[in-house]
């Protein structure tokens, strides 16, 4: 069932401004996604050969561009230019994911070993799982999507099919699969240890901030459906709380 409302919010989004260091932070995320992408193509080089290398660095080049084009191309530069700043979990997530990927390319290389055929179709399809779980939240939420999870601008309702009959942030809980696919599809232990400790609660952290605003904009009816659906995780009940 959707529900569309008008939000309080929403009239008020342009009036707040980002402090400049924060804007400069928000950017920044994209020369070090830059700076990651071109990690694999200094060090493919450099580094000895050995079996799997160009697999595993062509598998990192095809992640990089997909969550480029996800995070940038899908929804227009100009939007994400338009909120930058304002959101400091998009500004933290948006290290955290970059530096996990980077540490893990950056162990593969320097180990020069690939990691097992079982190892490494795991975590290619815990990737994959990640990524359709990430396009079919896409796919519901529509245009309601934004980096800056602050913007509460347009037509808004809220969204209980697909994934979201499931847990309240599906996007969320993709990127989590990712972030524990790509290391292990690598070998990459450390860079597996650094997206469990600080990536995955960053994100954890990122959805129940982006609530605050859902809150706002939905009243009750979130209220209600935070009683019946889980946050993150897609288990089989939801234990209801007493009124």
């Amino acid at each position: 069932m959707k529900h569309t409302e008008t939000s309080p919010v929403a009239a008020t989004v342009d009036a707040v401004r980002a402090p400049r260091h924060c804007v400069l932070l928000f950017h920044g995320v994209t020369v070090l996604v830059a700076l990651v992408v071109l990690l694999p193509v200094a060090l493919f080089p450099v580094t000895p050969g050995f079996s799997g290398k160009a697999v595993g660095v062509l598998l990192f080049i095809a992640v990089c561009a997909e969550r480029v084009w996800a995070m940038y191309v899908r929804q227009g530069l100009g939007r994400v230019r338009d909120g930058a700043g304002r959101d400091w979990t998009a500004i933290a997530v948006g290290y955290a994911y970059p530096l996990t990927l980077g540490g893990a390319v950056a162990e593969f290389l320097l180990r020069q070993h690939a990691p097992p055929p079982g190892l490494f179709a795991t975590g290619l399809a815990i990737y994959v799982a990640g990524v359709t779980w990430r396009y079919w939240a896409f796919h519901m939420l529509r245009h309601q999507w934004h980096v800056d999870v602050s913007d509460t601008e347009g037509e808004r309702h809220l969204v209980r099919e697909g994934p979201y009959r499931l847990m309240r942030h599906p996007l969320y809980f993709g990127a989590c699969l990712e972030i524990v696919g790509i290391p292990l599809f690598l070998g990459a232990w450390g860079a597996l240890l650094f997206g469990v400790l600080v990536f995955i609660p960053l994100e954890v952290a990122r959805g129940y901030y982006e609530e605050r605003f859902l809150r706002e904009l939905f009243g009750a009816d979130y209220r209600r459906y935070a009683d019946d659906v889980w946050a993150l995780f897609p288990l089989p009940f939801r234990p209801r709380r007493r009124p």
